[in-house]
Parts: structure tokens; sequence; C-alpha cells
């Protein structure tokens, strides 16, 4: 078949969503079957024919469905660059009402994720709900997508995306959602802590896979930014007993990260406590004020959580609770004398 014969071929096609002509339907058909057939013998000689089919991956056909995802998936196999200009496209068949195209979509956005993993992280939200398709190769096509360690720029994005899939009541996909957010979380930690609350509520799952990713979460969001997951701590205290082991360990070594954070804590409310003593006027000194009653809530908080854990930990964040609270009232004599003068 000449290049001529395929453009003869696609001129055939008309990308319509409705036919009042049966005969054109037919042609059209005939058509994209060839043209299937051609992309798996000869993908590289189809590979600037694809995007003509575009509007045909939402026709109102199934058919016409069928064979232009089976031709996109085929050049795309040898061509990934292909593919990728039309991922758009494809993450609207992931969700198609006919399996043939939705395994075809998958395979396609695999062999994308091949050369540009990178990019099909944008379809994370499209591919997520596969992974309780009732088709066990789109099941295990979802599987093979996402290249771990490989994040796009913006992962906040990702993280964004991937959140309203935690308040699923489908175990397999909170299951999944949560081993990629563990992943994630192992190389920036700090994206993760809009999923906090969400996260928070998976502690208590009976599925026990959820519990080990979600702890995971948190182990690496707290050995950097221990202070964020402190109010966790009494979710966290039941799991020490937990009948995975993974779970305990991860819940011993998130407790851990916590109790570094209590001299961070108090350095914070030192640092308070200056601001407000070199304050020059009202404004300024209730504002160190207020900023340092937040930080003793903290350490207050961070008292009654160790308490249980580590008595010793317990009496030195009282000390410094109970010296900070002095320096304060230091402070507020300074600022009464200030008053007086100015």
């Amino acid at each position: 078949m000449t290049d001529e014969d395929i453009e003869n071929i696609i001129s055939t096609i008309h990308p319509t969503t409705s036919e009042t002509n049966q005969q054109t339907a037919l042609q059209r058909q005939q058509s994209l079957r060839e043209l299937a057939a051609l992309s798996e013998e000869e993908p590289t000689r189809m590979r600037d024919a694809v995007e003509s089919l575009r509007p045909l991956l939402q026709h109102d056909d199934t058919e016409t469905r069928r064979y232009a995802a089976e031709t996109v998936c085929n050049v795309t196999a040898e061509h990934p660059d292909a593919g990728n200009n039309l991922l758009d496209a494809l993450r609207q068949c992931l969700s198609d009402e006919d399996s043939i195209v939705r395994k075809n979509a998958v395979q396609a956005v695999e062999y994308i994720s091949r050369e540009h993993p990178h990019d099909v992280w944008k379809a994370v939200s499209d591919i997520i709900p596969l992974y309780t398709d009732q088709n066990k190769k789109i099941q295990n096509g979802s599987d093979w997508i996402f290249t771990i360690g490989s994040y796009p720029e913006n992962v906040e994005s990702v993280i964004a995306d991937l959140q309203p899939f935690l308040s699923e009541s489908e175990t397999q996909i909170t299951r999944k959602t949560t081993d990629i957010l563990a992943d994630i979380a192992a190389e920036h930690p700090a994206a993760v802590r809009s999923a906090l609350p969400a996260l928070r509520s998976l502690l208590s799952t009976n599925d026990t896979e959820t519990r080990q990713h979600t702890t995971q979460v948190l182990t690496s969001l707290s050995a950097e930014h221990p202070a964020d997951v402190q109010e966790l701590t009494t979710d966290l205290r039941p799991l020490l007993s937990d009948s995975s082991t993974d779970v305990r360990k991860n819940c011993i070594r998130i407790l851990s990260n916590i109790s570094v954070a209590y001299p961070i804590l108090e350095q914070q409310a030192s640092r308070l406590i200056r601001s407000a003593q070199n304050a020059r006027s009202e404004n300024e000194y209730e504002t160190a004020t207020n900023r340092y009653d937040k930080a003793i809530d903290k350490l207050e908080k961070a008292c009654v959580d160790a308490e249980p854990i580590d008595t010793a930990d317990h009496q030195e964040i009282k000390a410094k609770i109970e010296t900070a609270e002095k320096q304060l009232e230091r402070t507020a004599d300074v600022h009464t004398q200030w008053e007086a003068v100015y």
C-alpha cells in the first residue's frame, strides 16, 4: 500500500458525530479497519496519519472508536511521541463505556509512559479508577503506567489529583492511591502536606496495606517536617499495637521524628519572645505575643503527647514552658515600662 493509498483511505473518513448516510458510515468503518490492519504491520507509515483520528476517538459509533483507538495504540507502540500528542484524547477514552476502547487507550498511555514518564501523570485521575475495572487486562495495564521516581516539576498538581481518591469506598483505589503517595513523599515530603486530613482518616482503615502506605507517607513527612505531623499523635498511638509489623515500625519512626520537633518549637517560642521584647509599637508587640501564644500552645501539646512515651521528655518540655512563660512576664514588664516612657 502506497502513501497515496493511505491518504485516499483517510480522505474517506468523515469525523462527524452523527450519521445520516448508512453507506458513508460503512465506508468509514471499512477505511478504519484497513488503517488498523496497516498500523499493526507498518506503524511507521501511519505515524503522521494518527492525528486525523483524534475526532474519531470520541465518535458516537462504538466500532469507529474501537478501530481509531486500536490504530493509535499500534502506532504509539513504535512511536510514543505520536501518541503523546494525542494524550488528551486518549484520557477521555480511558473512561469509555466500551472495554476494547479502554484497553487500547490504557495500552497506548503505557507506551507513552516509557518515553514520557512525566507527561502521563496528567492522566492520573483518569487512570486510578481503572484499578477496579472489570477487565483484568485493563487493571494490569494501569499498573505499568506510572514510573516511580519520575514526577513532573509541579508534583503538587499530582497530589491534588490524587486526593479525591483517598475518600473512595473502593479499597483497591485507596490502596493504590496511598501507595503512589508513599513513593512521592519519599522524594517530595512537603508536597503531601495538603493531603494530611485525608491521610489521617485512613489511619483507622480496615485494609492493612492502606495503613502501611499511609504510615509510610507520614514517616517521610515527619522526618523532614515533624511539627506538621504532631497533631496526629493520638491517632498513631493505637497503631503501636497494629497487627502489621510494618505499620508498627512506621509508627515508632513517626513518633520518634515528632519528638525531634519539641526543641524546634521551643526555639520558635524563644524567637517570638525576643520579637516581643524588641517591639517598637503596640501593634508589633501584640503580633509578637499572639504568635508566642500559638507557640506555647504547641509546646504544651508536645508536653502532653510526650508524657506517655518518655517521662524525661515530658519534664524537659514542661521546664521549657515554665521558663518561656517567665520570660514573657519579664517582657510584659519591659513593655509596660516602655509605654510609661513613650
